[in-house]
């Protein structure tokens, strides 16, 4: 079962050991590790930085970011299934939460979909906004459907 509740929310150990699995941070208490490759992947986003900056540093956060939101949306899932977290598991395109086996089928899925709802409470927004807001100055996808379906 869950005891430690009083964890700071993100924590980040220091100094941090590099290994195959380095443990970058800690949220609620679970520590986070990222495998080398992952390292890897990011130094050859980052070696478009000299090309495209802005982009590069994007697809940086970004390919971090959705492995990290998806994970962590385990994690809250499996705290709000009553279920202990270990740890958090980082590779190249997937991640590994590791949890207390559940109580039922049910809370299995519920933490199951945990990620996969995480990545939607952010990308859903996201999407919305490029859609209405457009993307590099260009119209909106919707806006230039619904004016060429009036002039059509």
């Amino acid at each position: 079962m869950l005891t430690q509740r009083s964890a700071k929310t993100i924590e980040v150990p220091v100094p941090i050991r590099v290994d195959k699995l380095t443990e970058i941070l800690r949220i609620k208490g679970v520590p986070v590790s990222i495998h080398w490759t992952v390292w890897l992947i990011v130094l050859l986003i980052l070696f478009n930085v000299i090309h495209h900056p802005v982009e590069s540093l994007l697809a940086m956060f970004a390919y971090l970011g959705v492995l990290l939101i998806h994970e962590t949306g385990h994690l809250i899932a499996a705290r709000k299934m009553h279920c202990e977290v270990f740890a958090i598991r980082l590779y190249p395109i997937f991640g590994i939460t590791d949890f207390e086996t559940p109580w039922s089928k049910f809370d299995h899925c519920v933490i199951a979909w945990g990620g996969v709802v995480a990545q939607a409470i952010v990308a859903i927004p996201i999407v919305a906004g490029v859609e209405l807001l457009g993307h590099h100055g260009s119209k909106p996808l919707m806006l230039s459907w619904h004016c060429s379906a009036i002039s059509a």
